[in-house]
């Protein structure tokens, strides 16, 4: 009887985590298009790598492509104990390498929408900032965009505002990222 109860608890044992981590310092990988899913960025200074976030039950940092509509998003997260952060970075429209000024447009009857884009939250998303707020202003640089090996590498940068605020902003720069999709 008691190894049925010991058994039973089992599976909720492996759910329980460890005493988080703080984040490790992180170096930018190489600007490569190979497909080697890396990516990487400096904020405000600070080299910042996914770490211990996932979406979709995967590890590293994810990238989407629709082919039909073109439409491409990256995401990744910074999880540990000492920081909870996110970044997202998306194409409306992308068919072919290029650069993307990041860019909002108006569609009709509705509000404003990001057509290119690169989000950067913190404190676990109770500090959201877009280049989207008027007055951010960013780009993309889609370096190799391979629907048959199925990669996308490029470059990104940008001075994000925080939402609803002209006073605050944080500094991208030396963004890249090489992954499949």
């Amino acid at each position: 009887m008691k190894l049925s109860r010991f058994l039973l608890l089992l599976p909720l044992l492996s759910f329980s985590k460890c005493p988080m981590e703080p984040a490790p310092q992180f170096s930018l990988p190489p600007a490569t298009t190979e497909g080697a899913n890396t990516m990487g960025f400096v904020v405000d200074g600070r080299t910042w790598g996914n770490y211990n976030g996932s979406y979709d039950g995967n590890s590293g940092p994810m990238a989407y492509y629709n082919r039909q509509s073109g439409q491409f998003s990256l995401e990744a997260v910074l999880y540990a104990k000492d920081v909870d952060e996110a970044f997202s970075l998306s194409i409306d429209s992308l068919r072919q390498a290029g650069t993307y000024p990041t860019t909002y447009r108006a569609e009709p009857g509705a509000t404003y929408r990001a057509a290119r884009n690169l989000v950067f939250s913190a404190n676990g998303s109770a500090d959201i900032y877009s280049s989207q707020e008027r007055g951010s202003v960013g780009s993309i640089t889609i370096s190799r965009l391979d629907t048959v090996q199925r990669i996308v590498a490029g470059t990104f940068s940008g001075n994000l505002y925080r939402s609803g605020s002209r006073s605050k902003s944080v500094n991208i720069s030396e963004g890249r990222f090489d992954l499949h999709y």
